[in-house]
């Protein structure tokens, strides 16, 4: 289960980024390509949040949608990459976004970041 890891890298980078402070609140991001469970995901940072003294915050995982851009001039937003342009139909796509993982929000009771 690589969501694991993930959620240690997560949480060690909240703590840098909040000087080890315990937190409220996190929120991530998860790309719809990024190829993670978001349960799997949130189970686990609630897991690993006390682990890397964080305390026991809210943790919200939300999964967002790719963007694609069509070889037929079309960019869209999608969770499934199996489904084909909805302009043209076509599977000739460049990947824009999706494939990410990203804190987007982190509250300790003294600010947000």
């Amino acid at each position: 289960m690589h969501e694991f890891t993930i959620a240690r890298s997560i949480c060690r980078a909240a703590a840098e980024h909040t000087g080890d402070a315990k937190i409220d609140f996190m929120r991530v991001e998860v790309g719809a390509l990024a190829g993670v469970s978001v349960d799997a995901l949130d189970f686990c940072l609630g897991e690993m949040a006390g682990e890397a003294g964080l305390g026991k915050p809210e943790i919200v995982v939300e999964e967002v949608p790719a963007v694609l851009k069509c070889s037929c001039g079309k960019e869209y937003q999608t969770f499934e990459l199996l489904e084909g342009c909805p302009s043209c139909g076509g599977f000739d796509r460049e990947i824009i976004s999706g494939m990410d993982i990203t804190i987007k929000q982190i509250e300790n009771g003294k600010e947000r970041k």
